[in-house]
């Protein structure tokens, strides 16, 4: 900006009486002078007013917070039922008696699972709780094992070669006592879905039998009656 305009601006102009005998141009430099130092002035104003003034703080939109949660992992549901035979199995090498852990229904035997099925609980996966656990069967055998209705929702049977939510019921035929002369067994074990413990009702089918053997287990930590 220019403050000499600035500063003449701010004097008085000269009495008209004073200014008579003045040229003509010195008269229109007066004015000129004037004018620009009134405009000066009044951008100097407006400038530091600018300056002064308050800013409206800028608006920020805030973050909106919600709350997540990880997703339930629900396990599949099991199949109906399925039928594993001779050529799935193992041959049982050697016949031992009865102990008084062994669940034994009719020529089907489970080992040691009436301890309260003490061996370790691995961790879930998808919800589902693995209880593993062999299947015995003498020679020439076949017998269907289902879970019952009121456990169908979160229990299940485990087969080797079957689906993690294994299956409802499960039928086991047994080799001949010509190819596995102790009787055969197979890998599997029983799927909790969803549960950590519990009372597992059960009913084994013995083929030749009218009767429906029931028997109930307990898995890891629940005092099941009998």
């Amino acid at each position: 900006m220019d403050t000499s305009a600035t500063l003449i601006a701010m004097q008085p102009l000269p009495p008209h009486e004073a200014t008579a005998d003045m040229d003509l141009s010195l008269r229109a430099t007066w004015r000129d002078q004037y004018r620009l130092g009134i405009f000066g002035l009044t951008t100097l104003l407006i400038v530091l007013t600018g300056c002064t003034s308050p800013q409206p703080a800028p608006v920020t939109s805030q973050p909106v917070s919600s709350a997540s949660s990880s997703p339930i992992r629900v396990a599949a549901l099991p199949e109906a039922k399925t039928t594993v035979d001779c050529a799935m199995s193992r041959p049982q090498k050697d016949s031992f008696p009865i102990q008084a852990d062994d669940l034994a229904l009719g020529p089907l035997l489970y080992p040691g699972i009436l301890d309260g099925y003490n061996s370790p609980r691995s961790d879930a996966v998808d919800g589902i709780t693995f209880a593993k656990i062999g299947t015995h069967l003498s020679p020439d055998a076949t017998v269907t094992v289902s879970i019952t209705p009121e456990a169908s929702s979160w229990a299940s049977i485990v087969t080797e070669n079957g689906p993690p939510a294994g299956y409802l019921s499960v039928t086991y035929k047994s080799c001949p006592s010509s190819q596995h002369a102790a009787g055969s067994w197979w890998v599997g074990g029983f799927a909790l879905r969803n549960e950590t413990s519990g009372c597992l009702p059960l009913n084994a089918q013995v083929e030749g039998e009218t009767s429906i053997r029931r028997v109930t287990i307990s898995f890891w930590d629940k005092t099941c009656g009998s």
